[in-house]
């Protein structure tokens, strides 16, 4: 059976984001070769499917064992290679077009009728994004800003992309309390 939604027929993705702890890491690396099993701890095994593939985006490999490691195709980006603005403003058209849409059809059999509000949802997600897109090019205060971040003293090692990654967690909260505001407001719309 292929599923409700096709699952199935369609390349499926899990990501991890952070640093590969081995004590958990070791315990992929039976997913990560070519039988693709995961071993629960009461021993049981789960086949993953042909379709579902495994991501680690890290910061740095120095936790990693060479068992794992050596299972992993890798992709390597020096920090002066991404810069901060292109970070910038892939995180900003990431908000403004949203995630891929399913066809009207696949959304309708899978929830029922149609959404009348995601069309304004999608109007105030791209309006917030272009309003924020200056403030994030080279020379924008949120640049500067991270610039001087990186000066301070930090508990944890500073990484631009860590900042970045905080920063738009809490840039996408503000958005969907404006997109909520709106929602609850009829009598006095964003423009």
């Amino acid at each position: 059976s292929t599923g409700l939604r096709g699952e199935k027929d369609r390349r499926q993705w899990l990501m991890f984001d952070g640093d590969v702890d081995p004590e958990w890491a070791e315990n992929l690396n039976a997913v990560l070769d070519d039988n693709k099993l995961l071993t629960l701890p009461n021993g049981e095994r789960l086949a993953i499917p042909p379709n579902v593939r495994i991501m680690f985006e890290v910061d740095t490999l120095k936790y990693a064992t060479l068992a794992t490691v050596s299972r992993c195709g890798m992709v390597w980006f020096a920090n002066d290679v991404v810069l901060p603005d292109m970070i910038c403003r892939h995180e900003l058209k990431k908000i403004k077009h949203g995630p891929p849409k399913t066809s009207n059809t696949d959304h309708q059999a899978a929830f029922g009728g149609e959404d009348d509000t995601a069309g304004r949802e999608d109007q105030v997600r791209a309006k917030c994004a272009d309003v924020l897109l200056p403030h994030f090019e080279e020379g924008g205060c949120a640049l500067r800003l991270l610039h001087l971040a990186a000066e301070m003293e930090h508990i944890m090692t500073f990484t631009t992309i860590r900042a970045l990654t905080g920063l738009f967690s809490m840039v996408r909260k503000g958005i969907n309390m404006v997109i909520e505001y709106d929602e609850h407001h009829e009598d006095f719309p964003l423009p």
